[in-house]
């Protein structure tokens, strides 16, 4: 089975409640509903509060800045299958997770635009063949093309030197801040609680319930689902816990809405582009700021935003200079927004989800791939916790393969 029936079942199955029981939190129902804290109201911990509030938790969200307003707000947002030389348990997943954002779309205005990608790379084409080839042999559908057939799947982009991409035909690209408040708002309206600004500074357990504290309030819970990003190493931390991440930056630009120029989500070297269904078209820098002792004090803190509207624009011309080399059109480009999104990502690089085996009532859902698996984490960890039970599509990403104490 190649990618296309691969993924075309598995979007049918989750479109008609066909996954198995195990996947398929929808036939469940809660016998009691639970008090629930979700630490984080990015995409990923937006979607666990909206299935576990759907389902008849008394959920409250706690928030240090707001719905977005970190990594799931600045994000490139490619929806991707991965990389062929990730564990398959992981390419499984996403796999999954793209077949859930088209069952989603079916209950919520989702902001996804599909159409494939083009990736390409600098120097001899053979690793991008090797990927290709791995990927297929996973039954991926995607395929080499050459500078001919180029020309009629992306006229708009123009490679100087490349003959050989990758095109994967089922990818796609999110609006990542409006669907994460598109999630959000659905908790709400369900019942949840929104609370913030609200940073967590401290968590405790007992025989009795959890007890999180923040800076104005101290709240109980049953149980507490951890998913903060790149702060999710530090409430860990407080629990007794260790879940070491490499979080890096990544410098996101926006542009004002524009007439269709892209069609496909183009992954270069150097910078990435994807366009909007409302015409603002997308740019991700691959290297990410300059590596001088003036960006990195910069960056101390993990800040959002640059420090100035100068530098801001200063580094969104530059990335947009080097997107319109491959897109010319973007020479009309004029840029609405440019910020930095810190990608949440355990040190092995593979997503910490699950239980804390040590602190019962203690779930943690934290990755950079959260913009592909959300809607697939929040109705698997829905289950999970609901249920008292752990998925075997998840047993490969438990906190305990990282080593404690």
């Amino acid at each position: 089975m190649d990618r296309r029936s691969f993924l075309g079942a598995v979007a049918a199955a989750a479109a008609t409640g066909l996954l198995p029981r195990s996947l398929d939190a929808r036939t469940a129902v809660a016998s009691t509903p639970r008090r629930v804290i979700v630490i984080g109201a990015g995409i990923i911990g937006s979607s666990v509060a909206w299935h576990l509030a759907r389902r008849g938790c008394d959920v409250t969200i706690l928030e240090a800045r707001g719905p977005a307003a970190q990594a799931s707000g600045n994000s490139f947002a490619w929806l991707n299958g991965g990389d062929g030389g990730q564990p398959h348990s992981y390419h499984l997943l996403r796999a999954y997770a793209l077949g859930e954002h088209r069952r989603i779309a079916q209950e919520l205005d989702w902001p996804v635009r599909w159409g494939g990608s083009l990736e390409w790379h600098d120097g001899s084409p053979s690793g991008l063949v090797e990927h290709v080839r791995r990927m297929q042999g996973r039954g991926s559908a995607i395929r080499v093309v050459n500078g001919e057939e180029l020309r009629s799947i992306e006229p708009a982009l123009v490679l100087s030197g490349i003959s050989t991409l990758a095109y994967a035909e089922h990818d796609g690209a999110l609006d990542p801040g409006k669907a994460t408040r598109i999630l959000y708002d659905a908790a709400l309206r369900q019942g949840a609680k929104g609370v913030a600004p609200a940073r967590v500074t401290g968590i405790s357990s007992g025989s009795g319930p959890f007890r999180v504290a923040t800076e104005d309030d101290t709240r109980e819970a049953d149980v507490v689902v951890v998913a903060a990003g790149v702060g999710t190493s530090v409430i860990a931390e407080m629990a007794g816990l260790r879940l070491p991440q490499q979080s890096t930056p990544g410098v996101i630009v926006t542009t004002e809405p524009m007439d269709r120029i892209v069609h496909k989500v183009l992954y270069g070297p150097d910078v990435h582009v994807h366009q909007r269904d409302d015409g603002r078209v997308v740019l991700g820098e691959k290297a990410g700021s300059p590596q001088t002792d003036e960006h990195r004090a910069l960056l101390v803190g993990r800040p959002n935003e640059f420090p100035s509207a100068e530098l801001t624009m200063a580094h969104a011309t530059r990335i947009v200079d080097l997107a319109k080399q491959h897109v010319p059109a973007l020479a009309a480009a004029r840029v609405e927004h440019a910020g930095v999104g810190w990608r949440p990502m355990p040190a092995d690089g593979l997503p910490v989800l699950g239980r804390a085996r040590s602190v019962p009532g203690l779930y943690f859902a934290v990755m950079h791939s959260g913009i592909t698996l959300a809607p697939l984490i929040g109705r698997l960890a829905a289950t999970e916790i609901l249920e008292g039970i752990d998925l075997e599509i998840l047993s490969d990403f438990r906190l305990e393969r990282i080593p404690q104490g």
